[in-house]
């Protein structure tokens, strides 16, 4: 089995000037946890997520008001830790796990191998479905 046959095609994506307001209301939208970061010409830049941006939102984290507007005013390319990790829709879905515990991180953006875009994400929780049969 590889990543295509569990990913979810097509995610929600935000770009680097995207605020960090916007993209938590996205995550809670549409009640994920994760969203690449996609710069102008499509290719992968890197991944946010909850864990990175709803402390900057957080009243016990930030609580000077004025500072918290600041922070969630802020684009997302601010709060980057590193590059993102990528897979292949044709990685085994085992190497995919691998590459996820390695790199310490709950999901994996999936590129096209002719032109890095981005076609998917894989998420633990896909991992945990399939494992589980739910």
């Amino acid at each position: 089995m590889t990543v295509a046959d569990l990913m979810t095609a097509s995610p929600r994506f935000v770009g680097p000037k995207t605020s960090v307001a916007d993209a938590l209301a996205l995550l809670d939208e549409h009640d994920i946890r994760h969203l690449p970061v996609i710069e102008e010409s499509g290719l992968l830049l890197s991944i946010v997520s909850d864990r990175d941006l709803r402390p900057l939102a957080d009243p016990d984290v930030v609580d000077d008001p004025a500072l918290m507007e600041r922070l969630l005013a802020r684009p997302v390319s601010a709060v980057l830790k590193r590059l993102a990790v990528a897979v292949r829709p044709e990685t085994p879905l085992a190497e995919a796990a691998s590459v996820m515990v390695d790199e310490r991180i709950g999901a994996v953006p999936v590129v096209a191998d002719d032109t890095g875009a981005l076609v998917g994400i894989l998420s633990y929780v896909d991992l945990l479905r399939h494992a589980f049969g739910a």
